[in-house]
């Protein structure tokens, strides 16, 4: 006993002198250990005690934390354990105390789990142990990277069942084998999916390690989303995957990104969706449409889904471009499943219709997918009319065409109705004028914009019976959907009511003043008159401004917050002034007025150049004006006036005018189109697959044409030559004539037996060649792309150039031609290009063709991929060969690739609209 008192004595001393705490410590626990240990046991304890507080820097801590387990420890196991224990923490002390304190503080944490087995525990520790030691063999002085490891296999150990730490050890086995950023990884996510079954996570392993280690990662989003029954589902359906896929990250991210938008009814609609089917191309194709699908209703999913599967059958990527809404065959389907109407389908329709109401050309187009906002309103901009891209407010279909075809007679009756003929003031921007008259110009905006849909409702549904009944069915669903619509201003409440009795409804929300609320109907009610005009509108702004002013005083102060009414929605919106401008530019482009040209030709447009402000806007209201174009014609009657000197001082209307022309819209704004494009592989066409922009704004050169004309004198005379032997083919033949170029001899014959037989003759029996107007138009397509640039190759030259020479390693050293020989060369005149030669052609037809009297167009094209073709209107059919044209045409010049299929069918487009009878398309290429 004297020699064991010796020894703690001198293990006391000894830690003391290192650390006085860790000295005080060990001679209190040593004092506790010593009636329940051996002799040996307490030796060998206090010698390892020593040994971990000198075998590294601050050493006394770890040696600190296995003092404070050895009671612990004894309580639940026997001796042997705990000096084992102890070993194994001396073991980790290679080179940082944080490996030791980390096992010994795990040691401590599982000592005090009493609801499980000390012989269970102590098996797991040793699993742990075991991994640990191979993590330190092989990430040899990666202290942190080992204390991490055993922090948090003592968590999952704590967390988790016996059963499902072994798996877990199984695992971090294997991660091991990895970089040390995916042990660190691994480790990360251990610790952050608590929930997550480590069986489940083993087994995958076993399917496919990279599988599991994804879905890992993936778990805690998961839990965060979606129920038990639904992460049950979704981990058969992975397993399911695992069988033959390495990785499944792709489908991970859109899960991610997509189950957190849909309830969770839908969640559940979308793992059984995905169990049925058969490629991961397919799942992350239905995942990249979700918003575009209607994943609440599982009948018509299942339905849809039903053609895609049958489609996998024979044709894998059809099924995916089916899936994904990039087949005419895809859409059609769901359109007709789901009711919702797509524009694309009926733009042709639409347009025609637009032109017959209107009385002139007025392009209708969708909103691009990439707009939002106000931007999915029906509206227009004068030279467009906008509506949905597809109409899907009725679960009908019959109901969402009604809904397209109302939208759009609601945008015409702007059109029809004169409301863009309104003047003021005589400015360019006569609705802006007329609001600023007032104290609040936004309040008198938002009153214009209420009450003049209503004239223009009015006015239709008086007009065209026909479509009446579309409209009170629509204005009635819209009264319908604005019953739980929360007003929370007495204003709000008053704008609320103009809605409501635009839509020949009855005033259903509460307003504080009958008086005003009686005089407030009255006053709208004057522009349902049959005849009411846009100036009818202007005077019921102005008198209902002042009737809720009167009882909302705030709303005649500019700072005041609006409270803007629900929109109507098949009215859209409209910036009155925006299309009135463009409207009277479009009629200056369609007289081709060059007043900017004043240098080449000083005559064309002045007629228009004076002032705007000389026009009387009660001259052009008593007008009766039937479209905004009528202004120019006022103004062209006009002669200039004298101006004051103030007027001569500032800027004039009329160059307000002349800025707006020079701040047309660049190439980059240019008209969008899309169309479909047949892919073979999936044997369907794409859905607006391809975009096409119309470039009117096309860079000029002067010289080209002249040059050309010059330089090819002589074949310009034979062209038209040749083509002048066309004119007999013009002419027809007309018989029974009383003089002409030929007699006709069945006449004649019969004249001579009527002279002999004594009947009076009949003396027509001439033939006459009448010429008949030529019924053709064609369209010149040039090929702009960057092969274009090309010189054409010289078929005179006798030498080859030189091979190019390479170095031994087959570097290429240079063209074939020595340094010192530059000097000697001659120098070689450039060759003509590609594209100069489909310019000459251009340039030589069109010269033609103006004696000929046909109908052409010249257009080029060019682009970058699908999503950016480049389509050039150098010249429109009903555009004059001039000088404008002319530098046009001389302006092309090669830009990028060839995407000749939506060129081709934008071309044809171009030439449907034409009423010829002979239609030609001519192409132009390399």
């Amino acid at each position: 006993m004297s020699d064991m008192t010796e020894i703690l004595t001198a293990t006391t001393a000894a830690l003391t002198n290192l650390n006085k705490d860790t000295g005080r410590e060990f001679e209190a626990v040593s004092a506790e250990l010593q009636p329940r240990l051996s002799a040996d046991a307490l030796a060998s304890w206090a010698q390892m005690c020593h040994e971990l507080a000198t075998a590294v820097w601050h050493g006394w801590e770890p040696a600190r934390t296995y003092m404070a387990l050895s009671a612990e420890v004894l309580d639940r196991a026997p001796e042997e354990i705990l000096l084992g224990i102890g070993r194994h923490g001396l073991l980790l002390t290679d080179f940082s105390i944080e490996p030791a304190s980390a096992y010994f503080e795990g040691v401590l944490k599982v000592l005090a789990l009493r609801d499980r087995e000390i012989d269970e525990l102590v098996a797991d520790v040793l699993l742990l142990e075991s991994t640990g030691l191979r993590l330190r063999e092989k990430f040899s002085h990666a202290s942190n990277l080992l204390g991490d490891y055993l922090r948090t296999a003592f968590h999952v150990l704590i967390e988790s069942e016996q059963d499902a730490f072994s798996t877990w050890v199984t695992i971090a086995d294997d991660a091991i084998l990895r970089e040390r950023s995916d042990v660190l990884e691994f480790l990360r996510l251990s610790r952050s999916s608590p929930d997550v079954s480590w069986l489940y996570i083993g087994d995958l392993g076993s399917l496919a390690p990279t599988v599991a280690l994804e879905y890992l990662a993936s778990f805690s989003h998961f839990r965060h989303c979606l129920s038990e029954e639904h992460i049950v589902q979704l981990e058969s359906l992975i397993s399911q995957l695992a069988i033959n896929h390495e990785t499944l990250g792709g489908l991970f991210d859109q899960l991610i990104r997509r189950v957190p938008q849909l309830d969770t009814r839908e969640q559940g609609i979308l793992i059984n969706l995905l169990g049925r089917l058969e490629t991961i191309p397919m799942m992350l194709a239905l995942l990249d449409n979700l918003e575009r699908l209607p994943v609440g209703d599982e009948r018509i999913m299942n339905a849809w889904l039903a053609q895609a599967l049958e489609l996998a059958g024979y044709n894998p990527e059809g099924a995916v471009a089916f899936i994904g809404l990039e087949s005419s065959a895809s859409t059609e389907l769901l359109e007709s499943l789901q009711g919702q109407v797509c524009f694309s389908d009926c733009q042709r329709f639409f347009q025609l219709y637009a032109e017959a109401f209107v009385g002139h050309r007025l392009k209708i187009d969708a909103w691009s997918a990439s707009q939002g906002g106000e931007a999915s309103l029906p509206g227009t901009d004068g030279y467009v009319v906008h509506l949905p891209d597809i109409a899907a407010e009725y679960a009908d279909h019959d109901a969402n065409f009604r809904f397209y075809k109302v939208a759009l007679m609601h945008q015409l009756s702007f059109y029809t109705f004169g409301t863009f003929d309104f003047r003021f003031d005589n400015q360019l921007r006569a609705f802006d004028a007329f609001f600023e008259r007032f104290a609040n110009p936004a309040f008198a905006r938002l009153l214009f914009r209420l009450i003049e849909d209503a004239r223009v409702d009015w006015r239709v549904a008086g007009r065209y019976r026909g479509i009446r009944a579309a409209f009170e069915e629509l204005k009635a669903d819209a009264l319908a959907r604005r019953r739980d619509i929360i007003v929370r201003t007495p204003l709000g409440h008053y704008l609320e009511a103009l809605v409501q009795i635009g839509l020949d409804g009855e005033i259903s929300v509460p307003l504080r003043n009958d008086a005003v609320a009686r005089e407030l109907k009255a006053r709208l009610l004057l522009v349902r008159a049959p005849d009411a005009s846009i100036y009818d509108t202007m005077r019921c702004v102005r008198d209902i401004y002042d009737l809720l002013v009167t009882d909302c005083p705030e709303a005649d102060d500019s700072s005041y917050w609006l409270e803007v009414p629900a929109a109507v929605n098949f009215r859209g919106v409209i910036e009155p002034d925006t299309v009135s401008l463009n409207l009277q530019m479009n009629m200056l482009e369609d007289l081709d007025l060059e007043f900017f040209d004043d240098a080449e030709e000083p005559s064309l447009g002045m007629s228009i150049m004076m002032d705007p402000g000389d026009v009387d806007p009660e001259d052009v209201k008593q007008a009766d004006l039937d479209n905004s174009g009528m202004l120019l014609e006022e103004m062209n009657q006009r002669a200039p006036a004298e101006k004051s000197d103030e007027k001569a001082s500032g800027p004039t209307d009329q160059e307000a005018l002349r800025e707006l022309f020079e701040n047309r819209p660049a190439p980059n704004d240019a008209r969008v189109y899309h169309y479909d494009e047949w892919d073979c592989v999936i044997e369907d066409y794409r859905r607006r697959w391809c975009t096409l922009y119309e470039i009117r704004n096309v860079d000029e050169d002067a010289e080209f044409v002249d040059e050309v004309l010059r330089d090819l004198k002589s074949v310009s005379s034979r062209v038209r030559r040749q083509l002048n032997m066309l004119r007999p083919e013009m002419l027809a033949k007309v018989r029974g004539m009383t003089d002409g170029e030929e007699l006709d001899i069945e006449r004649a014959i019969e004249l001579i037996v009527d002279r002999r037989s004594g009947i009076s003759p009949e003396e027509r029996i001439y033939v006459q060649k009448q010429r008949k107007q030529r019924d053709v138009s064609a369209l010149f397509l040039i090929d702009m792309s960057a092969s274009t640039d090309d010189p054409i190759p010289d078929p005179d030259a006798e030498a080859a150039p030189p091979a190019p020479v390479f170095d031994d390693d087959g570097d290429y050293l240079h063209d074939g031609f020595r340094a010192a020989d530059e000097d000697n060369l001659t120098e070689v005149p450039a060759r003509k290009r590609i594209i100069d030669l489909e310019k000459e052609a251009v340039v030589l037809m069109a010269e033609a063709l103006q004696d000929l009297g046909d109908s052409y167009a010249v257009c080029g094209f060019s682009g970058y991929g699908r999503d950016q073709v480049e389509y050039y209107l150098c010249k429109d059919f009903n555009e004059p060969y001039n000088r404008r044209v002319k530098n046009k045409i001389g302006g092309i010049k090669p830009c990028r690739s060839t995407r000749m299929g939506p060129a081709i069918r934008h071309a044809t487009e171009h030439l449907l609209q034409t009423e010829s009878r002979i239609k030609a398309l001519i192409i132009l290429s390399d």
